[in-house]
């Protein structure tokens, strides 16, 4: 069992302000894993004020790109020796599949990469021609303190998303792990101390939604970057609002797929193995919603019910497990929640949605479910599931496909299905959402949380005027 006695603050380890521990356990048996202590108030206060001192300091921001793309790089190469221990430790958590999180291992280093190489081009300042004046420089300058908020269904994924290009533009960072996956992080700060990161340029703690608050509400962070659900996302922009700082909404949500009627019923239900049910349905590319034309919809939704009974439930540790459990008693029960509520709202259960004890009894498993002749009204339609929860709907024509797609704002994503390429990228342009996959095309450019939702400072959104009116959009075939 892992155990930390110590907080992460300012790159070392220092004594808990408040006696209370995490108490983490496996997502499959329900056994101890690890002990973390839980922030306090205190805890945050000196985080903070250890953060707040050495960003105005100012020698983490001055250091250059040269130096810190060097103790990042050194760290990239440590995460990679170490990745696969970490992806396991990531599954025994939260429990989606090993075989899922071991998977996404060349992304992280790849993105690291791109992170990397994008610090090397950006200039901090250079001259600006055709403007008044004989000495006018425009560059960039670190934003200050940041607070990483990072979901427990994707720790590891968030942390390099944010924290690494934090880093490298030279602000300083806390880290604020959920008690569901708080020993994962921990071993990020343990590398990044090992790589030679500065002392008080980083720190980690685990905090409960009350602490959380807390710090993103707190006057001396300059920036909060939160990932997660709409309503916490919702809560933490309200809470944070007082002192304008800039925050970052990195919002779960659902995304679409759009199957046209001349999709080939096989590749389609075959993509939407990976498509609608990775990371046990809670990846947020997944295709969740899937529209289908009405004359296919029965065809379609048997087709679809058949691969998924084919999938396999079991212990996350097992290569051979497609389909995880919970990672708790509390969140499979909220998935049960929303099974009831999909049958009281009218649609049809076609699959599954049913609780599958281990041998022993245990265990937070859920057979995946299939909702067949549901509506965009529909609750389990437009609110965020994090499980293995599908909703198939249907519609007239193409134009009706579109505006289906388009009337819920929390589409992340969306992808079309068809035999017609041409088509393919015609309907895709018509929809909006960020990234639209052809034919279940992926490219880890739209993975990206380029396109996460900003407020705080006006001009930017974007490196030019115009661009703060304008929203990035990657079609990928």
């Amino acid at each position: 069992m892992l155990t930390y006695k110590h907080n992460f603050i300012g790159g070392e380890r220092v004594h808990p302000r408040s006696e209370t521990l995490c108490e983490v356990r496996s997502a499959h048996g329900n056994e101890p894993l690890g002990l973390v202590p839980l922030a306090s108030h205190a805890d945050v206060d000196l985080a903070v004020a250890i953060s707040r001192r050495a960003f105005d300091i100012g020698l983490w921001s001055h250091a250059g790109q040269v130096a810190r793309g060097a103790i990042v790089s050194r760290f990239r190469s440590l995460y990679a020796g170490v990745a696969h221990e970490i992806a396991d430790l990531v599954s025994e958590q939260n429990g989606i599949t090993v075989h899922f999180n071991r998977f996404l291992t060349g992304g992280l280093l790849r993105e690291c990469e791109a992170h990397l190489a994008e610090a090397s081009d950006l200039a901090r300042h250079e001259p600006v021609a055709g403007t008044a004046g004989s000495g006018t420089l425009r560059g960039w300058h670190p934003v200050g303190v940041v607070a990483i908020i990072v979901p427990w269904n994707a720790p590891q994924q968030v942390a390099f998303s944010w924290l690494l290009p934090a880093l490298l533009a030279g602000c300083v960072a806390i880290l604020v792990l959920p008690p569901e996956t708080a020993l994962d992080g921990q071993r990020l700060g343990d590398l990044l101390e090992e790589a030679g990161l500065w002392k008080g340029v980083l720190s980690i703690l685990v905090a409960d939604p009350a602490i959380t608050e807390y710090l993103a509400a707190h006057r001396d962070v300059d920036t909060v970057v939160f990932a997660g659900s709409g309503a916490a996302a919702m809560r933490i922009a309200s809470i944070s609002a007082g002192p304008l700082k800039n925050v970052f909404l990195d919002i779960q949500g659902r995304s679409t797929g759009i199957v046209l009627p001349d999709a080939d019923l096989g590749t389609t239900v075959e993509g939407l193995r990976y498509g609608s049910l990775s990371a046990n349905g809670m990846w947020k590319s997944n295709q969740t919603c899937l529209l289908t034309p009405r004359h296919r919809h029965v065809e379609f939704t048997e087709a679809l019910v058949a691969m998924v009974s084919e999938l396999r439930i079991g212990d996350p540790l097992d290569p051979l497990s497609f389909i995880g459990p919970s990672p708790s008693l509390a969140h499979r029960q909220v998935l049960q929640e929303f099974i009831e509520l999909g049958l009281r709202e009218g649609a049809s259960l076609a699959y599954g949605g049913r609780h599958v004890p281990r041998n022993d009894g245990g265990g937070n498993y859920m057979t995946p479910a299939i909702f067949a002749h549901a509506t965009n009204e529909m609750s389990i339609t437009r609110r965020e599931i994090l499980g293995p929860v599908i909703t198939v709907l249907s519609y007239a024509d193409i134009d009706d496909a579109i505006r289906l797609a388009n009337d819920n704002r929390h589409r992340l994503s969306s992808c079309v299905w068809t035999s017609d390429e041409d088509l393919g990228v015609a309907v895709a342009e018509r929809i909006n959402a960020p990234t639209v996959a052809i034919n279940g095309a992926w490219s880890e450019e739209s993975e990206r949380p380029r396109n996460a939702m900003r407020f705080g400072s006006a001009n930017v959104l974007g490196t030019t005027p115009l661009q703060n009116f304008l929203n990035p959009r990657t079609i990928s075939f």
